[in-house]
């Protein structure tokens, strides 16, 4: 049995920046990854807004191109423009410059290593070829949607929205992110987001309907003219959409990003809260290994709920609003009062 100060669970960005902020203290946090490679396979849009980048102290080249706007269609026909500077980012290379920032600061990894049971305090891990067993002060559930951190105090996610994504050649406009609203797209929407050379297409659709993403995926890509044949790469995942969890601190325990439902109920941008939350519970926990008390890890519950509640709460009415309503004939007054473009978004329904 190994003993740490920290076990981090997951090493995406939340879990990464995590463990920069722990290791660049002096502390002893090891990762482990239950995947094989960092940063693979990718299950998101890959849009970043550009105030966030003032939270990264990483090298850029993770841009894969500028964002001026957001056009938003319903069935098809646009229906307004909004300002909407950010960033078309390579996930993969973001996720691993944030890792490879958290080991140079001092952070130990280990990928293929999935956290099994917690017993006493002592966490399973196993890996490919053997399992192993550590004892941490502190262990932080970096996980992703479907927790396993998040399962052993019982705080789990329970609505989803199911997207399928493809990534095909660039053509027409390079800087602008497009969302389409359509009823087949049920509570949810399709988009395109353009790179430097391709442009990620894709779905997401409230998992309540019962609707299979790939079949919509093919109906979005035959209403855009656009041929399933040229895409170079597929993508799937799950995104929570039923808000901050109701207990993000147990114990010794915290959750940061998917894992304590942070990703934004309507969009389901997630990463600023991911990299913010990580950070968020690294300093947190730094102080509670300097002073040893309890009493401060709830400061990151209060933290988050201050800085996001009002947020992902309006969010999560607006969803809610949106799967009761869900029909084709209402499809353009629904989506003018639960989709972020509209004024009427910011404006009490009677939900």
């Amino acid at each position: 049995m190994e003993k740490v100060d920290v076990l981090v669970v997951g090493a995406g960005p939340s879990g990464s920046s995590c463990a920069a902020v722990i290791a660049d203290a002096g502390f002893n946090v090891i990762m482990i990854e239950k995947r094989p490679s960092i940063g693979e396979p990718v299950q998101c849009a890959e849009y970043i807004p550009k105030l966030f980048l003032k939270e990264l102290s990483i090298k850029r080249d993770f841009i894969a191109n500028e964002i001026f706007s957001m056009k938003t269609f319903v069935d098809f026909s646009e229906s307004i423009e909004t300002k909407s500077p950010g960033y078309l980012i390579d996930r993969k290379r973001f996720d691993r410059a944030l890792c490879l920032d958290a080991i140079r600061k001092g952070a130990k990894i280990i990928i293929g290593a999935k956290a099994e049971t917690i017993d006493d305090g002592i966490v399973s891990v196993r890996t490919k070829d053997e399992k192993a067993e550590f004892q941490a002060k502190i262990i932080v559930g970096a996980d992703g949607s479907f927790s396993t951190v998040g399962r052993w105090i019982g705080s789990k996610n329970h609505s989803f929205v199911n997207t399928y994504q493809a990534e095909l050649l660039k053509k027409g406009e390079t800087n602008s992110t497009k969302v389409y609203f359509f009823e087949e797209c049920a509570a949810g929407y399709g988009w395109i987001f353009p790179k430097r050379d391709t442009f990620n297409i894709g779905v997401g659709v409230g998992i309540r309907f019962k609707k299979n993403p790939l079949v919509v995926l093919d109906d979005f890509l035959d209403k855009l003219y656009l041929k399933k044949r040229e895409c170079i790469r597929f993508s799937k995942g799950l995104i929570p959409v039923g808000g901050i969890l109701n207990t993000t601190v147990k114990d010794n325990i915290l959750l940061v990003g998917d894992a304590a439902g942070l990703a934004h109920p309507i969009t389901g941008a997630g990463i600023p809260q991911a990299v913010i939350s990580g950070k968020m519970a690294g300093s947190v926990i730094v102080k509670f290994l300097k002073n040893n008390d309890n009493a401060l890890l709830k400061n990151y519950d209060t933290g988050i709920l201050e800085l996001w509640g009002d947020y992902i709460g309006t969010a999560q009415r607006k969803r809610k609003y949106m799967e009761r309503n869900w029909n084709k004939e209402n499809l353009k007054n629904l989506i003018r009062n639960t989709w972020v473009a509209f004024k009427e978004y910011y404006q009490r329904v009677n939900e």
